[in-house]
């Protein structure tokens, strides 16, 4: 779903595209898929993966690394545990770096960019346990993405006073760039314009979107039970037991 997700983004026509992620977010996942879609060949999500992972990473390298000057790629997550601001401050620790700028940047106002706060630890992308003619390719995408991940800047940046303060992540390319910062800047400050929404309204549109789907769940585990009922030659009642759901739907 994720490298769908940043295919879709270096896809899209506009001069600036809004992830409601954080951009260290892909890494982490494709590492975890990386090193156990090959030991789990049989699952269809694996052989997808595996299939498709060269896509995967060229556009999660794009997003990092944007060569184009009419795309910005923005990561807007709502929260960060990365206090690039509190440490740079000596401010005390419990207050994270949005919730403090929330209240001390005035309408309008933004930080310098700087860069995002390296991890404790490398950044990993373990490509050594895939297909032989995929490796030197993925191995090559992966280490641009590393290296681009260390070249990520981050500014926080308040539209109007009814907004708290975003969390902006976007590349080299762009953050040092005034006439391009100035393009990302314009565009935020028109996409808040409307005080009942407290983000952009692109991922306030998508958050919406996904929370309507999780109504036809019900309906979807509805059909899929029929259709394997008709089908199924067993006891029925197992049918009915497996497509149960583990959680509860609601609290009623």
């Amino acid at each position: 779903m994720l490298g769908k997700e940043l295919i879709l983004a270096t896809g899209a026509p506009h001069d600036l595209v809004l992830l409601d992620q954080t951009f260290t977010l892909p890494i982490i996942y494709f590492n975890q898929a990386l090193n156990q879609a090959p030991e789990c060949p049989e699952l269809r999500c694996s052989q997808e993966f595996i299939e498709n992972c060269l896509e995967y990473l060229a556009a999660y390298r794009s997003i990092l690394r944007p060569q184009r000057s009419d795309k910005h790629y923005l990561g807007l997550p709502k929260y960060s545990s990365k206090r690039e601001i509190g440490r740079m401050i000596q401010f005390d620790e419990r207050h994270d770096d949005r919730g403090l700028l929330t209240f001390l940047l005035q309408p309008g106002e933004l930080t310098r960019p700087m860069r995002l706060e390296p991890p404790k630890g490398p950044w990993h992308l373990d490509t050594g346990r895939l297909p032989e003619d995929l490796r030197t390719q993925a191995s090559s995408l992966a280490s641009d993405i590393i290296s681009g991940l260390g070249e990520i800047y981050i500014f926080y940046y308040k539209p109007h006073d009814w907004l708290p303060a975003l969390r902006i992540e976007t590349a080299k390319e762009v953050a040092l760039n005034p006439h391009r910062l100035a393009v990302v800047v314009q565009g935020l400050k028109y996409q808040c314009a409307v005080p009942s929404i407290l983000e952009p309204y692109p991922l306030y549109l998508a958050d919406r979107t996904v929370k309507a789907l999780a109504g036809a769940v019900p309906t979807f585990r509805q059909v899929a039970t029929q259709r394997l009922s008709e089908r199924y030659e067993g006891d029925i009642g197992e049918v009915f037991f497996a497509m149960h759901g583990y959680r509860s739907e609601s609290g009623r």
